[in-house]
């Protein structure tokens, strides 16, 4: 190869490691403003990296269609500027844009979600798979270099990865923006670096110009800022900041400050009604409580209404993102009695460790919309609670509801957590008001709200003795309660039907049914294996069950520990050296049976997943939190050693058209992944559970097995 014509091999591979750097730091970041503007849950997570992943496969197996042998350097350079650049439009258009699209205030539908995110993200997605097959094309054949390509790429991914989630979000905690313009900085700086030392000065010398102009423009005009004051129109911003857990906005209209996380209103400093309920349909039950604790919601004020009473000697109070107490202190005085103890950790972690005990427990957390907030309304947590109760002690948690009308879908949501609380509380008093809320203990309870107000002298401005009418409220709570289905309906840690119930009731409101997800995932991954040449077959499996099995452990992990997001970037890490690992030992594979290899792997994978599914079975009995851990990152690693394996040996020996192979490789790979993360996530797990779906996964690969049997047979390859 003439050095003067073609690029280096050495360079080639510092392309595809800023490539994976820039693909992965891009993707964090876009993917936490979508989920600000569409207040997102796993769906629109599931939805959003499908769609991330397909665009991208597409790209790649568009790729194929170059001719090898050519010099690629110029669009190489053309496609990397513009991928460095096109991120933060992308995240400005996300912003300002949505309003214009979306009526304000107004709940997306999937079908929006989805259009939506394609239009802005197929440009850089699409460019980033085209990218990949270029740079495999430009290198020719040679052995362990596509090995090496992959690798690479996955470690950069690695590094972008880390940079942004842990350093930039977590560690400098500056905003989405910020993040990607140093992203963007840092690509051109390299591509400038790049031409000078292939001695193309001119061209290095317009790389330095671009970003200085770029920086200047940038510093000049605050897209941050535009973008927040056109996506909350109408409202003066006091506060906009990112923390390690998503965006806080504080707006202030009319006088009234509402405060956001990740574009979800939490309160209003005006809806007195809300907080005074959430406080004395339970301490009315108990008034005098000596110690409480309070999980969530403490900044809409409430901190105040449960002070009201005498008794009241402590008041712990529980959030996982301390930015919350941060803001809260600075904008309000509901944290300033010496009464109160607050504590920025996850409940589930404080509640395993601590040993103090209370009179009465509030879970005031948003509804049950993701199965990270569906860990507050399942069996084991409320068995857990329990623990911490004094005899007599209460507990209080609360759903949305409509006051006079319940679909079949709220029914069942309610249901469900009304029999999970019935498993470890004898009396459960189900209470109407603006919510419907849920008061457990194991002594009776009884709805006498107005007497109990009127003998404490109150002074509440809406919860008070002409608003508590307890013959209406009687009624009204035993007709609920007679519409509840059967005691078998619960919600569990491994089996989230109260959040599978809720993307159901959400997906209602525009007429889709959950069942088209699955169905379509179903239709495509059949269609895949079935007529996919054996090579793609099996990168398609692997790519499947690798994401599949990811989500299901970073569920498992978040269920047993709590909030995942302080691991995520070790889990990233984690699972992108095993995808460089394993791609780089599959270099040796070149005089050896690749088909009997590749159904090796295969059967390897099948039954490393079924071997997980027999620790979930045993894992409640585990109570070493280090030895879960480490079960934890150890499976992370081995499946995406396992994945990066399979995908070298499918690649090991590329005899001709090797642009076609690669190509048609990657693309499974991730039409795999879009497809195994979406299905798992928002259907399997919380249908059959996290047990029987790794027995699905594992199943898939003994399946994949038998087609490739066939396929080799057929004499198809």
């Amino acid at each position: 190869m003439d050095a003067e014509k073609y690029i280096s091999n050495r360079l080639l591979l510092a392309d595809v490691f800023f490539l994976g750097f820039t693909l992965l730091g891009a993707q964090i970041i876009l993917l936490r403003e979508f989920l600000m503007v569409f207040s997102g849950n796993e769906l629109v997570i599931g939805l959003l990296l499908s769609i991330w992943l397909l665009i991208t496969a597409l790209g790649s197996w568009i790729g194929q269609f170059l001719k090898s042998g050519k010099n690629y350097d110029n669009l190489l350079r053309v496609l990397f500027t513009f991928i460095s650049i096109y991120p933060l439009v992308a995240a400005f258009s996300i912003e300002y844009f949505r309003n214009d699209i979306l009526e304000p205030g107004r709940m997306a539908s999937l079908v929006e979600v989805a259009g939506y995110s394609t239009l802005l993200l197929f440009p850089f997605c699409f460019t980033g798979g085209l990218l990949f097959s270029i740079i495999n094309i430009t290198s020719g054949q040679g052995r362990g270099k596509m090995q090496d390509f992959y690798a690479f790429e996955s470690l950069g991914s690695l590094v972008g990865g880390g940079l942004i989630s842990l350093f930039f979000i977590f560690y400098l905690q500056i905003n989405n923006f910020r993040s990607l313009e140093y992203l963007m900085i840092i690509n051109l700086i390299y591509f400038g670096i790049h031409d000078f030392r292939q001695g193309k000065f001119l061209e290095s010398f317009v790389f330095v110009v671009i970003t200085l102009v770029l920086m200047l423009l940038i510093y000049q005009h605050d897209p941050d800022k535009l973008a927040k004051e056109k996506l909350f129109s109408g409202q003066k911003i006091l506060l906009s900041k990112e923390t390690a857990y998503g965006n806080l906005t504080i707006t202030e209209t009319g006088g009234q400050m509402n405060f956001f996380e990740n574009g979800v209103l939490l309160f209003s400093t005006g809806d007195v009604a809300q907080k005074e309920e959430d406080i004395h349909y339970a301490m009315l039950q108990r008034p005098d409580a000596k110690d409480v604790l309070l999980i969530g919601g403490g900044m809409t004020g409430t901190t105040l209404e449960v002070l009201k009473y005498k008794d009241v000697k402590r008041l712990d109070y529980l959030e996982v993102n301390p930015a919350i107490f941060k803001i809260t202190r600075e904008y309000t005085t509901y944290l300033n009695d010496k009464r109160i103890r607050t504590y920025a950790e996850d409940p589930l972690i404080y509640i395993k460790k601590t040993a103090e005990k209370y009179d009465v427990i509030f879970v005031n957390e948003p509804p049950p919309s993701s199965a990270e907030l569906n860990r507050f309304f399942t069996v084991e947590f409320y068995h857990r609670l329990k623990r911490l109760l004094r005899p007599g002690g209460l507990i209080s948690t609360r759903l949305t509801s409509s006051e006079n009308y319940m679909s079949n879908d709220e029914v069942e949501l309610q249901s469900s957590v009304y029999n999970s609380l019935k498993k470890s509380f004898p009396h459960v008093l189900v209470v109407p008001g603006k919510k419907l809320y849920f008061l457990a203990s194991d002594s009776t309870l009884s709805i006498d709200f107005a007497q109990r107000y009127k003998a404490l002298h109150l002074k509440n401005t809406y919860v008070n003795d002409a608003y508590l009418n307890d013959a209406l409220i009687q009624f009204r709570s035993q007709q609920i309660v007679s519409d509840f289905k059967g005691s078998t309906l619960l919600n569990h840690d491994f089996k989230p039907s109260v959040y599978l119930i809720y993307i159901r009731h959400w997906l209602s409101f525009y007429g889709t049914n959950i069942w088209v997800i699955p169905v379509f995932c179903l239709v495509l991954a059949i269609l895949f294996l079935i007529f996919s040449k054996p090579f793609a077959t099996a990168m398609f499996t692997s790519g499947f069950t690798g994401a599949a099995a990811e989500v299901s452990l970073l569920i498992a992990f978040q269920v047993i520990f709590g909030y995942v997001y302080l691991f995520l970037g070790v889990i990233i890490t984690i699972f992108m050296a095993g995808l460089t690992v394993g791609s780089l030992l599959s270099k040796n594979c070149a005089d050896r049976n690749i088909m009997k290899l590749v159904m090796k792997v295969q059967l390897i994978e099948g039954l490393f997943i079924l071997a997980l599914a027999g620790y979930f079975l045993i894992s409640r009995f585990i109570q070493d939190d280090a030895f879960t851990r480490l079960v934890f990152s150890a499976a992370m690693l081995v499946i995406a050693l396992l994945v990066g394996y399979q995908y070298g040996i499918a690649v090991c020996k590329i005899k001709k058209s090797p642009g076609k192979t690669i190509a048609s490789v990657y693309s499974s790979d991730l039409a795999g992944s879009a497809l195994g993360s979406l299905l798992v996530a928002i259907y399997i797990i919380p249908v059959y559970g996290l047990v029987v779906t790794m027995i699905i996964l594992s199943g898939l690969h003994f399946l994949t097995l038998f087609i490739l049997t066939v396929k080799h047979k057929l004499k198809y390859l």
